[in-house]
């Protein structure tokens, strides 16, 4: 694993440090975090963005075969997944 080196305001680092603190992580992890967050958000993730539009088409294909019933949606998700 790589190391940097950051620069940020005092107040800053001390409020992460205390959020760090409080839930039991490193000060290093709770950055990962916010840099994957970051890049999730600006569509930085290509592979969670490419199941995401996969599950979709899924959704999309089953949609147009199935005549759905109230009620019974859990049973055709059933069984899209176990014919997978």
């Amino acid at each position: 694993m790589k190391k940097v080196l950051v620069s940020m305001p005092e107040e800053l680092l001390a409020r992460l440090d205390r959020d760090a603190e409080e839930q039991g992580k490193s000060r290093s992890r709770i950055l990962q975090e916010a840099a994957s967050g970051y890049l999730v958000r600006r569509g930085g993730d290509p592979d969670r963005t490419e199941r995401s539009r996969q599950a979709v088409e899924r959704a999309r294909a089953l949609s147009r075969t199935m005549s759905w019933k109230p009620g019974r949606w859990e049973d055709y998700v059933r069984e899209d997944r176990d014919s997978r």
